[in-house]
């Protein structure tokens, strides 16, 4: 039998005393059990020693940064190396005890944005943001201990806090029209301010012309006060007095200049109609830039009503036999008409200077009137965009891979050389240039004359490459924004062309698979309005079915083809062949044609050989060739989505000299070698080249 000591009995009695108590006063429990076993130390027959207390341990110092427009967040000083509540690095401790940090103490004396609640450091950035600007950082470093109450262990928390200043952005020059009859108004010369940081702005400097009538204007903070009324009777009608406001918009660290000019007219009371006193006009040459012509801009037409003026964009019709362009880069909403001027060049013989006047209405809200536009063009060529393309300056803007190329001059064993030099590819190599500072959006068309010395051999590959969105609209660099196969196909002289539209950072490579020479390339951008189209467009859209195609083969009209309208569709027959009669006095000896389309196939393998060719209607069978024919008309289709383009030059590849007065046909045809695929065309145009 279990022998029974003196401590043993005492604890007894002790718990069954804290029961009793225990009925009434949970709290004795605890606190007399407590006492107990820490004075006697446990049962006389239990001699074990106690077990040792272990620290507590973390994975690693505490690491987070902000910038300063992030949302606010806690970060959790017993948590993880990132700050966060759970997961991997968390303080712990082996023996279960409690712990709560100590002894803390940081690196900052302002607190502004650090909310410290217990384990817990609350970051607010947007509360700091007013005193960061770019390139600045605030680090806020805590160091303090971990502990269970008897052993501990130090710990640091470092929060950065990046900072980022934006300064105002804003039209410099601003200007508030009003009307003799107003009443005292009040502008706000921060109008249209816009601050990224959305820091407090503020106006300073703000300088009042001297000649403004005596209580013209007041200022208060950034609202400036005009009291027309006590200059109304000075105004006559049609008459105005102007001023300029000049101030300062300012953040907390930028101050930038803007011009203010409060406008009083004399305006009528009782409705009249615009008043036209002569064209909107403009002057300009075809290798010009973006031309913008407001339609409704004084002096040309004043409105003494001082009524908002527009224009409907339907009534802007030609006069004359004038080309009807769409004008669809114009500013409908704002009566502004946009466009490129070397869409003219076809209608302008070489360095000629003439006049294009267009008709349109003008409409206070009330009365309608005739006005109309002149646009004056002087034909000077296309702009010109690369630069050496020519080779004349030697490798001057190329770069080469392989160092397999050199500039040559004199003649070429392949091509017929313009000018002194051309570039030979004495082994393959790839050749590049950058294109400069394009117009992004813009179409471009790149064109040069390779030639192959086994025009059997290895195609030549050229490709265009810039910045452009994948399929996640994430912006990729190098992107391939269009690729063409020069494969020769028996002829070693050939001009090549692809079309694009233009991102940033462009560039060309020319890839030889074999001994070449190039020479000839140009770049230059292209307009397709449908008035320079050779072809109409029910020829070129297929829209509304097939229009004068003959089709051959197995091509059919299908309607929801490229871009989900109608298009032609061309099946797997060997060597199908559309044909679209196109008449006579359409190519002219001494002019260069472009023609382009959009081509879709259905398969990605295998030689997908195209043909386009423009050939005498009379003489099929010896195909008496503006372009093409049986080998120079015959292209490998490289990519799987293209837009196709050729350069048709009669002048250097055909010995016609009468072809504006041939009927001539255009040629489309696909499987060339009867491989089987399958194609869709849309959107063909034939467009003269400046």
């Amino acid at each position: 039998m279990k022998q029974v000591g003196k401590a043993d009995l005492l604890i007894k009695n002790m718990v069954k005393k804290m029961i009793k108590l225990s009925q009434t006063k949970k709290y004795v429990l605890t606190a007399l059990a407590t006492s107990v076993l820490t004075a006697c130390g446990g049962s006389s027959n239990n001699n074990e020693p106690m077990q040792p207390n272990t620290a507590p341990t973390h994975g690693g110092g505490i690491v987070a940064s902000f910038a300063e427009k992030d949302a606010f967040k806690v970060i959790h000083l017993l948590g993880t190396p990132e700050g966060n509540s759970s997961g991997t690095g968390v303080a712990v401790d082996a023996d279960g005890d409690i712990l709560r940090i100590v002894n803390v103490q940081t690196n900052l004396d302002d607190m502004t944005g650090f909310e410290m609640t217990g384990p817990r450091l609350g970051v607010r950035p947007l509360a700091i943001a007013p005193n960061l600007d770019s390139g600045q950082t605030l680090v806020l470093e805590v160091q303090y201990e971990i502990t269970d109450g008897q052993a501990s262990v130090n710990r640091t928390a470092t929060i950065s806090i990046e900072g980022e200043d934006f300064a105002p952005e804003f039209e410099a020059n601003v200007s508030e029209v009003l009307s003799k009859f107003a009443d005292i108004t009040t502008v706000d010369l921060l109008f249209g301010v816009e601050d990224k940081d959305e820091e407090p702005l503020n106006v300073s400097e703000v300088a009042i012309p001297s000649d403004a009538p005596a209580g013209l204007f007041s200022l208060e903070g950034s609202l400036l006060t005009i009291d027309v009324p006590s200059v109304a009777d000075s105004i006559e009608i049609g008459d105005s007095l102007t001023f300029d406001i000049t101030y300062f918009v300012q953040d907390h660290n930028n101050s930038l200049p803007r011009t203010m000019t409060i406008d009083i007219r004399g305006v009528r009371i009782e409705p009249v109609p615009p008043i036209v006193n002569g064209p909107q006009t403009a002057e300009t040459n075809t290798s010009g830039e973006r031309v913008s012509i407001a339609l409704t801009s004084e002096p040309a037409i004043v409105d003494e009503n001082g009524d908002a003026l527009s224009v409907d964009f339907a009534t802007l019709v030609p006069r004359g036999d004038e080309p009807a362009f769409s004008f669809g880069e114009s500013d409908i909403d704002q009566s502004v008409v946009v466009f490129d001027p070397m869409i003219f060049a076809p209608h302008l013989d070489d360095g000629e200077r003439k006049s294009f006047i267009y008709d349109y209405e003008v409409t206070d809200g009330e009365f309608i009137v005739p006005a109309t536009v002149e646009i004056n063009i002087t034909d000077d060529g296309s702009e010109q965009s690369l630069t050496n393309g020519n080779f004349e300056a030697g490798m001057d803007g190329w770069s080469s891979l392989a160092n397999g190329v050199n500039v040559a001059s004199g003649a070429s064993g392949t091509i017929a050389v313009e000018g002194s030099n051309y570039l030979d590819f004495a082994t393959p190599d790839t050749v590049r240039t950058n294109l400069g500072e394009l117009e992004e959006g813009a179409v471009y068309v790149i064109e040069g004359r390779i030639g192959h010395t086994d025009p059997w051999g290895g195609a030549t590959i050229i490709t265009v490459f810039g910045d452009a969105p994948d399929e996640d609209g994430v912006v990729q660099s190098d992107a391939i924004l269009t690729q063409v196969q020069a494969y020769g196909h028996g002829v070693p002289d050939r001009t090549w062309s692809a079309i694009f539209e233009a991102t940033s950072n462009a560039y060309l490579t020319v890839e030889g698979e074999q001994a070449i020479d190039m020479d000839d390339f140009r770049l230059y951008k292209v307009d397709f309005d449908q008035a320079n189209n050779l072809l109409s467009e029910s020829n070129s859209t297929f829209d509304n079915g097939i229009g004068d195609w003959v089709l051959g083969g197995d091509g059919e009209h299908i309607a929801d083809g490229i871009g989900g309208t109608g298009s032609l569709y061309s099946g797997g027959a060997g060597d199908a062949r559309h044909i679209l009669p196109l008449g006579n006095g359409v190519i002219k000896n001494g002019k260069r044609y472009l023609i382009t389309m959009d081509v879709h196939r259905e398969s990605d393998d295998g030689a997908h050989t195209f043909r386009v060719s423009v050939l005498d209607a009379n003489e099929p069978s010896n195909e008496t060739a503006l372009v093409g024919n049986a080998f120079r008309g015959v292209y490998w289709l490289r990519q799987t989505q293209q837009s196709f383009a050729a350069v048709l030059e009669p002048a250097r590849y055909s010995s016609v000299t009468d072809w504006d007065t041939r009927d001539i046909s255009l040629h489309i045809g696909t499987n060339v070698w009867g491989q089987g695929n399958r194609y869709t065309v849309d959107n063909i145009r034939l467009i003269e080249l400046p």
